[in-house]
């Protein structure tokens, strides 16, 4: 059977040249990417943007919840890098509610039904009060670092299984990717910082690995798609 593959953008508020070379390159060559907008800080630039490009192509563009504000309360013991989190330990399941669930109703009243209902948690970081405000809140998919079972079977997890970072170059890519296409998972999921990408040599190798998606696409080795096409084949 053929793995489905999606894109996820994070880090979604504003319309930067980065974020417009991005989506424009991927929008152009009919590559769906899903969009993780972050809703305390996004502009309404962006939403009217994101809106009126996904009417013209419905199934190139998925609008997820990237956090409320992406702000990182990670204990101040903690080395810079390691376990950022919006949300997690310091932050009891009441505060987290109260931050995912009207970052919800944002997004739900800036995108309607342009907005699939997944939560993408910041840093990936998050914990068991997370998931239980995920199954609270009504959200359909949890995409982060991990597959995660969720009590309620309505919730289908999402994860991501390789990272575009801005030293990589197209034959790294591909053998990371290929690892992923010779494993068991059904679902390869590809995470992407438009923000990291400023250089152009960056963006050439993401763009150039993007084309060997379509090329393997168009062989029948994979389908390139998005949550709401993957939440589609669920039904």
């Amino acid at each position: 059977m053929n793995k489905l593959v999606f894109i996820r953008d994070d880090d979604v508020w504003r319309l930067t040249p980065a974020f417009l070379d991005f989506f424009n390159y991927c929008f152009d060559n009919d590559i769906p990417v899903v969009y993780a907008v972050i809703p305390a800080r996004m502009q309404s630039s962006l939403v009217r943007f994101l809106r009126s490009q996904k009417r013209q192509k419905p199934m190139m563009v998925d609008i997820v919840q990237h956090g409320w504000r992406h702000v990182n309360y990670q204990h101040k013991d903690k080395a810079p890098q390691d376990d950022k989190y919006e949300f997690g330990p310091s932050r009891f399941y009441a505060l987290q509610h109260r931050d995912i669930c009207r970052g919800r109703s944002k997004m739900r009243e800036a995108f309607e039904n342009d907005f699939t209902d997944a939560f993408v948690p910041p840093f990936h970081g998050y914990d068991r009060a997370t998931m239980q405000v995920v199954n609270a809140c009504g959200f359909k998919i949890f995409s982060a670092h991990k597959r995660e079972i969720f009590p309620r079977r309505d919730v289908v997890s999402l994860p991501v299984n390789l990272s575009l970072n801005a030293g990589d170059d197209l034959r790294k890519l591909m053998n990371v990717f290929w690892k992923q296409m010779k494993s068991p998972v059904r679902i390869v999921g590809v995470l992407g910082h438009h923000e990291k990408l400023k250089s152009l040599r960056a963006r050439k190798e993401v763009f150039n690995f993007f084309s060997a998606l379509k090329k393997l696409q168009k062989e029948g080795a994979c389908r390139l798609t998005t949550f709401s096409g993957i939440a589609a084949k669920r039904l």
